[in-house]
């Protein structure tokens, strides 16, 4: 997920009921004082993604998440078991 101009401590990512939920919030204040006049400027910035998970992916294993130069990159890993029969299978042509 490409979020530009955020830290890893403005992000929420949370799991339930098989949706993967990111938050991101960011907020920022400038003052500008002068003599005559001050002024203040407010931004604020969020987004919310809740992607469905497929019954593959381990919901009790914890994902692991790594953010660097405005990329989240979140690792979510599937059921052992499951993984193991649903490998590619070729048909031969007779």
């Amino acid at each position: 997920m490409c979020a530009p101009g955020y830290s890893k401590e403005e992000f929420k990512i949370s799991i339930e009921n098989n949706v993967l939920n990111v938050q991101g919030e960011k907020t920022s204040e400038k003052e500008e004082a002068e003599e005559n006049f001050t002024r203040k400027e407010f931004s604020f910035n969020s987004f919310n993604r809740a992607l469905k998970l497929p019954t593959s992916v381990n919901t009790d294993a914890l994902p692991t998440a790594n953010y660097s130069n405005g990329i989240l990159k979140l690792l979510v890993l599937k059921h052992t078991d499951l993984a193991k029969k649903q490998q590619k299978q070729f048909i031969e042509i007779e």
